[in-house]
Order: C-alpha cells, then structure tokens, then sequence
C-alpha cells in the first residue's frame, strides 16, 4: 500500500507537470483529459490510506486519526492559498531571499515538486504494516486485525458490495458529499452574487478561515468522540451530526443577511465535514477484514462523487432564483438523507 501511495504521488506529479506543458498548446479538451487522468490517479490515495492506517490503528483509535487526516486535508487548502498568491506576487523567504513574481505555470509546478519531495518520503519510511516496521504482536486479540481468513477476490467483492451496511454506509457518505461539496465550491460566488461582497473584505475572508478550521475540528471532535464515548461505533455520532446539520441549514434558510448566512456557512461546514470523516476514512476502516478494507473505501468514494456530480448539475445555480437561498433546502435533504441512513 506504500507503494500505491507512493505511485500516486507519482501520477499527481506527472499530471501537474502536463498541465503546465498543455497551457502553451491552448487546447481546453487536452485539459480535460489531464483532469481525468489526475483524478484517477489520486483515487489510489485513499484506498491506500486506509489499508495502511486501519493496520496501524485499533479501532478505538481510528475515528481520531480519521480527524488529523481531515486536518492535513485542510492545511493542505490553507498552504496552497497562501503559497500561491505569493508565487504570483513575490515574496521574500525567510527574510533574506526575494522571490520575484511568477509565471502562473509555477502553481503546476512547486507543488509537483512538493508530491515528488512526499513521494520519495513514502518510498523511504513509509511500511504497510507495524509488522513490516518491526512492531509485532501490538494489536493481539483483536479480530479485525486478525489476517489468517483468506478468498478470493471475485467473492469477496460480491460480499461487500451486497453487504447492506456498505451500502448503508455508501448512501449516507453521498449525502454528506453532496452537502459539503454544496458550501465549499459555491460559497465565494454566492457571497459576491447575492450579497454584493469582494472577495477581499474582512467578513469574507473571516469566513473562509471558519470554513477550514471548523471543517478540520469537527472531523477531530467527531473522531475522539466515536472512539472514546461510543467505543468505536461512528453511526450514533454521525446521526447526531446528522440531525443538528439539518436544523442548522433550515434556520439558515430563513434568515437574511450577511453576517447571518455566514454563520449558516461555517455551520454546515462544521457539521458536514465531522460526518465526512466518521462515514468516509473511520468507517471504512472498520470494514473488510485486515486484507479487504480498500474496497468497502471505494465503493463509499463512488457513491460521494457521484452525489457531487448531481449536486453539480442540479444543485449550484439554486440561488440565482427569486427567493430565499433554494440550495440550502436541497443541503438539508441531504443531510436528512445521510441521518436516515446512520
């Protein structure tokens, strides 16, 4: 599984790499096509994660760590916001270097530099198992890191496929998506279109800052709580989630305002993001076995994208109609649907 990861980071910095090239041909299929390759090559990322991150992992201990990968996905956004602005504009590094102002192509290409710097660091350190780092017996006694049942593969894609609470999981990890995917797009054009606010004004700014850093604390907060007051079980959590996700999103249809809809903002993004954590990386992590934890990942992955595509074509415009803010009602079926099925 490190090397999938490690393979990935590859594919992500070769696609990086093509965007930068394709630009001096001018051709908008040929980036298209280049997307498509990325995102399937980063559709290893996760699966690896949670082979590698369930066998280091008991399972009172994923819902966190499922938290911190939440985090890092955040910081990730925060790092490349600040990063690129400063490439654009030029910056002084560490007060002694000046860095003159860049062509925009260097946003292809500093950060494939970076996944190729995380790249090598997994080829390097990075072990599937404790076992593989020399750390034996850690986890004895406990079954799901057991890997003496062995069959195959064709059986045991069938098995989890028509295992009901893979799909219960699936169903209610698309809700989430398609909420989440909902705020953090659409937010910034919203702003600008009906409440008439630049993307450089404080209040705008405060917000994004509150969308990252409540999206990372309550995929921790989630996390600690799944793990240590439910041991483990992330569905009484999530549906709680759940169920304040859509009192927040049906108050917030009601009212007006700026400052108020932000508010509403920072709360579904506080609520969606915890429950993307516990049904996405922690529950997978919990299913298939010691051997078959990645496939139970990709169906749930499918079922979040493709709720994301709907929300793309059916769900993004919602506001520009004549009334309150539309979308938001669409936000509480979804999260009524993910609590239903928690």
């Amino acid at each position: 599984m490190a090397l999938v990861l490690r393979n990935q980071n590859l594919g992500t910095v070769i696609c990086n790499l093509a965007f930068g090239a394709a630009s001096f041909m001018g051709m908008l299929w040929l980036f298209i096509v280049l997307r498509g390759i990325d995102g399937y090559a980063q559709s290893f990322g996760a699966p690896g994660f949670i082979k590698i991150n369930a066998s280091w992992f008991s399972a009172t201990e994923r819902g966190t760590f499922a938290g911190v990968f939440g985090f890092m996905i955040n910081l990730g956004r925060v790092a490349i916001n600040q990063l690129g602005p400063a490439l654009l504009a030029g910056f002084v590094f560490l007060g002694m270097w000046q860095v003159p102002a860049q062509h925009w192509r260097m946003l292809c290409l500093v950060p494939a530099g970076i996944a190729a710097i995380v790249a090598v660091a997994l080829a390097i350190w990075a072990k599937d198992t404790p076992e593989e780092a020399g750390f034996h017996e850690v986890f004895r006694g406990e079954a799901d890191h057991d890997d003496i049942v062995k069959a195959d593969l064709r059986d045991v894609f069938v098995t989890i496929v028509s295992n009901k609470f893979v799909g219960i999981m699936a169903g209610a990890y698309a809700c989430t998506g398609a909420v989440r995917q909902t705020v953090d797009p659409w937010f910034p054009r919203y702003r600008q279109e009906v409440h008439k606010i630049n993307l450089d004004e404080p209040l705008f700014l405060v917000v994004v800052f509150l969308i990252q850093f409540v999206a990372s604390a309550g995929s921790f907060i989630s996390g600690v709580a799944s793990d240590h007051l439910f041991g483990g079980r992330r569905a009484p959590v999530a549906a709680w989630i759940c169920c304040i996700e859509i009192v927040t999103i049906l108050i917030a249809s009601r009212v007006s305002g700026a400052t108020a809809i932000a508010v509403a903002f920072v709360m579904v993004a506080f609520t969606a993001n915890s429950t993307h954590s516990l049904l996405g990386p922690a529950a997978a992590m919990d299913i298939g076995g010691g051997r078959r934890r990645r496939l139970p990942r990709g169906v749930s992955i499918l079922f979040n994208t493709s709720a994301r595509a709907l929300r793309c074509r059916f769900w993004g415009g919602c506001w520009i109609r004549p009334a309150t803010p539309t979308f938001l009602f669409h936000g509480a079926a979804g999260g009524g649907g993910g609590g239903a099925d928690v």
